[in-house]
């Protein structure tokens, strides 16, 4: 027992450094995108969201992503079931700093394509990610709900989402019936007759579980995946030592 006390008094408490956030960037195109993403000295990961549209019906998931000409890794896609509609996500260990171009690359066929990029500092490299959770509802919704997606506290939970357009442009919004999510972009495309919209959102990651819902502004084709990153675990926060009052 005196082995604790001391323990408690002398030595510092310890806990996971959070991930924190480093910068984004967006873009548009028809079957690429480019964004210019500058990434700070201390970014370790990228998070990358490539939505498309062929409008023929018969969408294929994006060809390639690189990050300042190297290929990123994909983590999942969620096809639309209509085939109309594609979200794709990709991730990037290790990024050099400064400015650099992230290249979405769809496949032929394809009219619109958005990208997202937000980059992340304290991010586990050798295990970033956990097991993605995809949405690909059958029929129009404006309920976007990915449930169920694998987490532990620490984790940072994000989940990103394409949408076709309706009656009118499509905009996204958090559940309020849901779990708090921030959303952090909602872009939509920019073309004469915009024909998709992409959104991303994180929360901080439960234990066992997180759900990330969102809503868009009518009733269409929708899909979404969403995956948990890892914190580093060789990279700590420490509370200090416990000290008497006076000290």
């Amino acid at each position: 027992m005196i082995w604790l006390v001391i323990s408690l008094i002398f030595f510092p408490a310890t806990s996971l450094a959070a991930i924190a956030f480093d910068a984004q960037s967006t873009a548009e195109g028809t079957t690429s995108a480019t964004a210019s993403h500058t990434f700070g000295g201390s970014a370790n990961y990228a998070d990358i969201c490539v939505g498309v549209r062929d409008s023929g019906g018969a969408v294929g998931v994006p060809t390639g992503v690189t990050v300042d000409g190297n290929a990123a890794t994909n983590v999942a896609h969620a096809l639309n079931p209509n085939n109309v509609i594609v979200v794709s996500l990709w991730r990037y260990n290790n990024p050099p700093t400064g400015t650099v171009n992230v290249v979405a690359t769809a496949a032929a066929g394809t009219d619109f394509t958005l990208l997202a990029v937000r980059s992340y500092s304290g991010v586990d490299t050798a295990s970033p990610v956990g097991t993605p959770v995809e949405f690909e509802p059958l029929a129009n919704t404006t309920n976007v709900d990915v449930d169920g997606i694998g987490s532990s506290v620490g984790d940072l939970v994000t989940a990103c989402a394409v949408a076709r357009k309706g009656t009118n442009n499509i905009t996204f919004s958090a559940d309020a019936t849901g779990p708090a999510s921030t959303e952090q972009v909602d872009i939509t495309h920019s073309s004469v007759s915009a024909q998709i919209s992409l959104a991303v959102y994180t929360e901080d990651g439960a234990a066992s579980t997180t759900d990330i819902r969102m809503d868009v502004s009518e009733s269409v084709q929708t899909a979404a995946v969403g995956v948990a990153l890892h914190p580093d675990p060789s990279v700590s926060a420490s509370f200090g030592p416990l000290r008497r009052r006076g000290q």
